[in-house]
Parts: structure tokens; sequence; C-alpha cells
């Protein structure tokens, strides 16, 4: 929409669309008949959550992971790769290639959605690899077309991950616990992208953009398929 109509607009029709979500999300029910929860200190939750995150063994490696592969994915991608995009297809070709990856993204998430699968999050962490095509076309510096389509895979295989996540989070950490451990989540996977997109600069300065993102796309993979090394992500049955 900010390539065809104009940024404004885009911005507007976002606002719009995230007011609507928040009176869908004032309309459900919040659970009634739990026990009561007595006062904790900062303190107290924060170790609490951390004891929590650690008791599933499921959790730490994929977190872990992606501690690094978010970091990778925002120097890569958001930092280097807009500015080789923008450089041969100006910020039309920019938003064309961030519209396919959100593209992507929904049309995982909905197969995903309408898909049985016993080991869930062995099948999401496995689909995650594949974003690692984006990283490397930032280096091969394709057409546009090209790159598009590579944004609309790894989107696709980051819907299909992130599906796969939270719907574990919720069948299988315990409802008391759920807000802690889904804290420690957020914070491992977030705290590293500022660092990622910094760092991205320097290294590009001294290697060329096309080697740095090609030695990205190869950690993605290793970092990625990293997890499903542990028994516990890749046997984590759905009932």
């Amino acid at each position: 929409m900010a390539v065809t109509v104009g940024a404004r607009w885009g911005i507007a029709v976002d606002a719009v669309l995230a007011g609507a979500a928040c009176g869908l999300l004032s309309a459900v029910d919040e659970p009634s008949g739990g026990p009561a929860l007595g006062r904790s200190t900062l303190v107290h939750d924060i170790r609490g959550g951390w004891s929590a995150f650690h008791s599933y063994g499921w959790i730490s490696p994929v977190v872990t992971a992606f501690l690094i592969l978010n970091a990778v994915r925002a120097g890569v991608w958001s930092v280097i790769g807009m500015l080789t995009v923008q450089q041969s297809h100006g910020a039309a070709g920019w938003g064309i290639a961030m519209s396919s990856n959100g593209l992507g993204i929904v049309l995982g998430s909905i197969v995903v959605f309408r898909t049985q699968v016993r080991h869930l999050l062995c099948v999401g962490q496995a689909a995650a690899i594949v974003g690692a095509v984006p990283l490397v076309l930032v280096g091969l510096e394709p057409s546009l077309g090209l790159f598009s389509a590579g944004a609309l895979l790894g989107g696709i295989g980051l819907g299909v991950f992130a599906v796969a996540w939270e719907t574990c989070l919720g069948h299988h950490v315990r409802n008391s616990e759920l807000s802690r451990v889904a804290s420690y989540d957020t914070l491992g996977s977030l705290v590293a992208v500022p660092l990622g997109q910094l760092a991205v600069v320097p290294l590009a300065a001294v290697a060329s953009h096309s080697l740095v993102a090609y030695v990205a796309g190869g950690l993605y993979v290793v970092v990625c398929s990293a997890p499903l090394a542990s028994r516990h992500v890749r046997m984590l049955r759905q009932s």
C-alpha cells in the first residue's frame, strides 16, 4: 500500500487495523475460577520465571538459536538488504520485497494452522531454516522478482515456525508460568537485534557486503538446525 498510494495512507490503514484488533481482543473473556495468587516481589518473579524457563528442555535451545538468528537477520536483511534493493530498484522495490515477506508469513501461518502435525515444533524449526534464502539473495543481488520470491519463501518458513512455537508454548507450558516463560522468550529472541544491526555495518566495510551475506546465510542454516539435535525439540508431541 505504501508503494501504490503512499506511506501516509499505509500508516493510516495500519493504525485503523491496530485499533480494530484491540477491539477484538477486548471481547475475549478472561478465564475465571482459578486459584487466587498471592503477592510476590519483582525479584521473586524474575527468579521464578528463570526457573520455569529452564525447566522445559525444549524451550532454551530454540530461544538461544533465535537470539543469534534474529540478530543475523536484522543486520543482513534489514540493513544490507534494504540498502542493496533500494540502490538497484528504489524504495518501491524494497516495499515489494517486504510485502512478499509479509505475504509469506501469512501463507505459512495458514498452512500450519490447517495441518495436523504430531511433532509440530520439529516441523516448525525445520521450516525456519529456509529463512537463510533471503540472506543469500542479498549477496547475489538478483532481479527484484527473484529477490521477492526468496523473501516470500523465507516468510513462509517464518510463518510456519511462529504458529508452531506459539502453539507449543500455549499447549505445554503451565498457565501459571506462561507469562514469565514468554517474557524470557521475548527477551532472549530480541535482545541481540540492535547488536546485529550495528555490527553488520563495520563488517560490510571490511569485507564485501556479498561475503557478509553469504556467511550470514550459512550461519543461519547451522544455528537454525542446531535445536533439532535436541531430543526434547524433535520429540515434543502435540496431543
